[in-house]
């Protein structure tokens, strides 16, 4: 079965060209069924996408992931899913080890590592981003921005509700066991440049397990406790530790005040930069 790539993009005519350059750059043809959900662009994500022999393009007025991810799952073929955010790059070699894992095996979900670029990043973000990586969060391997799902994943997941944290809710919809960590599926994130860019994402983060929370939805594994824990004994690590402590406060705060169609969105990591494209 053919494996369909689906790829929400909103407003990435900077990124998406990266994204799609190198997915497909070893890709045989036909291998993919590749469909970008450009939802409520007024730039030229659309045309970009559109440079691509065989990508499928949508084009939506609403600028909403949901909404493009589900109208993408609309047009997928009935095989393995692999769910791409259009600022980020994955190999061919990549989605195709991503692939493999949800058709070959048990696992219903399949993700891979996440690595992060804090080339353009403020010293405070990198201290930030030093400690989150000895979060419990990432024992397993990172759920977001990219992951697999299975024929039997997708039906488990059924049409994604209108959330903020859409990954994490298709998260929570699997156990432990159900899911593959596949290291070699690796996917480099930009870090957001500055502290208030940070305070956005994390903002938007924080709406999203609020709305989760609401909906009954409990977290799974390991909380801040162990992270802590693991902080304690690395001094080098303690300053990060309390840039994120201070963010996150701060983000619960913003998040209780934030509307419920807010969507805070860090553009400092996807302006054109040497080498993106």
């Amino acid at each position: 079965m053919i494996t369909s790539i689906l790829i929400p993009a909103h407003q990435e005519e900077t990124t998406i060209g990266r994204c799609l350059s190198r997915l497909l750059m070893q890709a045989e043809p036909a291998e993919f069924h590749v469909i970008v959900a450009a939802n409520g662009c007024t730039d030229n994500t659309a045309e970009v996408a559109r440079t691509f022999p065989g990508v499928e393009v949508i084009e939506l007025a609403e600028g909403s992931k949901i909404g493009a991810v589900n109208a993408a799952r609309e047009r997928a073929s009935q095989g393995p899913h692999i769910y791409l955010d259009g600022d980020l790059a994955i190999t061919t070699a990549a989605a195709r080890a991503l692939s493999a894992a949800v058709s070959e095996g048990p696992a219903l979900a399949a993700i891979g590592r996440m690595d992060v670029d804090m080339s353009h990043a403020s010293f405070a973000v990198r201290q930030f981003y030093k400690a989150w990586r000895f979060s419990p969060y990432f024992d397993h391997g990172k759920f977001g921005g990219v992951y697999a799902l299975s024929v039997e994943g997708q039906a488990r997941i059924g049409h994604l509700p209108r959330l903020t944290n859409d990954d994490e809710f298709v998260s929570r919809q699997f156990k432990r066991e159900e899911i593959v960590f596949v290291p070699e599926a690796s996917f480099t994130a930009m870090a957001p440049a500055s502290f208030a860019d940070l305070l956005k994402v994390r903002t938007r983060v924080q709406r999203g397990n609020r709305q989760l929370a609401a909906r009954g939805a409990k977290a799974k594994g390991p909380g801040f406790k162990t992270f802590a824990a693991r902080v304690l004994p690395r001094p080098h690590l303690w300053l990060g530790f309390g840039i994120f402590t201070i963010v996150n406060l701060l983000a619960v705060v913003k998040a209780r005040k934030a509307k419920a169609d807010a969507w805070e969105r860090d553009d400092s990591s996807r302006r054109l930069r040497p080498g993106t494209v």
